[in-house]
């Protein structure tokens, strides 16, 4: 991940003279937390789903955006946002108090551009998480109930990721691309075929520096595999 240096200034009382700014870091400073160089400060998720069961195709995702945005501490109301992807340009439309959108596919690197009042930034660009795609079980394969089963994806490596199933709750784990569901998640009734899924999530949270210094937008992509589980 790139290492970004941000340089700010403690405020200085001189002679009646205020100059303010920030100290990266510094709450007492900016005790909202959402002043920078920029005077813009940004915050969100833009999360990539599977449109179809163990999708490998960038087309075969939805994405959706939701940012917040703030200028000099107030909600940026009449801002411009746009989304740039190989999937296409995207402008987002406020709603709800936040900057929203759809776009089809998803696509891991995405250019965002702001003007709010003041402020014009332009196509900083973002790189989230590969899409990724289960090596196993073999989709639409029959589990035996009661039995560990191991789970495997690539790519992998992510900063942070989560699994779950029907009978596992969303869990964080590391990205190594593999992960065994426990014997007690593996679960039909006696007697039962039933259908179930895992799912994977992969993200990473990319500061932004042409805004504030704690301003984050996190990247995400989940993916899903369908598999039966016997109690017969």
């Amino acid at each position: 991940m790139n290492t970004f240096t941000r340089i700010g200034f403690a405020s200085l009382l001189l002679g009646g003279c205020v100059n303010h700014a920030v100290i990266a870091g510094d709450r007492d400073a900016d005790p909202d937390g959402r002043e920078g160089g920029s005077g813009l400060h940004v915050e969100g998720t833009i999360a990539g789903q599977n449109s179809v069961p163990n999708a490998a195709r960038a087309a075969d995702y939805e994405t959706r955006f939701q940012l917040a945005l703030y200028v000099d501490g107030m909600p940026a109301t009449n801002a411009v946002v746009t989304v740039t992807s190989a999937g296409g340009r995207l402008v987002l439309v406020r709603s709800g108090g936040s900057y929203v959108g759809t776009q089809q596919g998803y696509y891991g690197t995405y250019s965002l551009a702001v003007r709010a009042g003041p402020v014009d930034m332009q196509d900083v660009s973002l790189a989230g998480p590969e899409l990724h795609v289960f090596r196993a079980p073999p989709p639409g394969s029959t589990q035996r109930a009661g039995v560990a089963l191991p789970i495997a994806w690539e790519p992998s490596d992510a900063p942070t990721a989560t699994i779950e199933s029907r009978h596992l709750p969303e869990t964080p784990i590391m990205d190594t691309g593999t992960y065994t569901l426990p014997a007690s998640a593996v679960f039909a009734d006696p007697g039962q075929l039933v259908d179930d899924r895992v799912r994977v999530r992969r993200s990473a949270e990319l500061p932004i520096p042409e805004a504030s210094f704690d301003s984050v937008v996190k990247i995400e992509v989940r993916n899903e595999l369908e598999f039966a589980v016997d109690g017969r």
